[in-house]
């Protein structure tokens, strides 16, 4: 949450998004996206700085989203007890090239 505090920070004293990115470790694009979501607000720094850093994220991420477990996912925990299982037996996990 300190870099996205800093990504809004930065930009009224540098504006160019390339340092910013490098200065903070984010992606150039994810920059851009946050400080869009920023302006969209209409908050000042000084607003931003008030918030909580849970308040902050969801603000600029939006609300987390709901895990969903995809059908893959529930087919493979379905078969991993038997997969341990097998691949605890002797020569199982050998590779041979």
């Amino acid at each position: 949450m300190n870099k996205i505090r800093y990504s809004f920070k930065r930009p009224f004293l540098m504006p160019w998004l390339k340092q910013l990115s490098q200065l903070t470790g984010v992606a150039r694009n994810t920059v851009k996206s946050y400080l869009r979501r920023f302006i969209e607000t209409g908050l000042t720094y000084r607003d931003v700085e008030l918030l909580s850093d849970e308040a902050l994220s969801e603000l600029i991420l939006g609300p987390p989203a709901p895990q969903q477990r995809s059908k893959r996912q529930e087919i493979l925990s379905a078969r991993l007890s038997t997969l341990s299982k097998e691949l605890r037996r002797k020569g199982m996990t050998q590779q041979r090239h």
